[in-house]
C-alpha cells in the first residue's frame, strides 16, 4: 500500500491506493473486503450499515451518521484501511465525539434512487 497522497502545503489527503484489487473497510467488528472497481455498488446497497455504535440501536426514526477513520485500531487486521461506523445524530453529540461534515451536492434523481433501492443492475 502506497502512503497518503499530500495535498497542498503537505497536508494529508484521505485518499490511499492499495497496491492490489481489493479494499477492506471495517464496519463495527466485521471487516469487508471487495473488488475495487465495485465499491461504489457496495457502499451503495447498504453493505455498510450497522447498528449505532453508542446505543446498539437500529435506525428507525433517526438516520445513521457515518463517520470514516483511518484503522490503525487494535484488533483490525491491517489490510482493513478504512473504518466505518454508523451512530445517530443524538448519539453522537452526547457522546460529544468532534466531527467534521462531509457532504456533495446531488441531484435529485440520486437521493430519489437510493431511497427506491434502484441500482443499473
Amino acid at each position: 500500500m502506497r502512503g497518503p497522497k499530500m495535498g497542498k502545503a503537505g497536508s494529508r489527503a484521505i485518499s490511499y491506493i492499495p497496491e492490489n484489487k481489493e479494499i477492506t473497510i471495517s464496519v463495527s467488528d466485521k471487516e469487508h473486503s471487495f473488488e475495487r472497481s465495485s465499491f461504489i455498488q457496495y457502499v451503495w446497497i447498504d453493505r455498510l450499515d450497522s447498528p449505532c455504535m453508542v446505543c446498539g440501536s437500529d435506525f428507525v426514526d433517526e438516520p445513521s451518521l457515518r463517520t470514516v477513520t483511518f484503522s490503525n485500531i487494535r484488533g483490525l487486521s491491517r489490510n482493513s484501511a478504512l473504518k466505518v461506523v454508523n451512530r445517530h445524530l443524538s448519539c453522537l453529540k452526547s457522546q460529544k465525539i468532534i466531527y467534521h461534515p462531509v457532504s456533495h451536492v446531488w441531484d435529485s434523481t440520486v437521493p430519489e434512487a437510493h431511497l427506491k433501492r434502484v441500482s443499473a443492475r
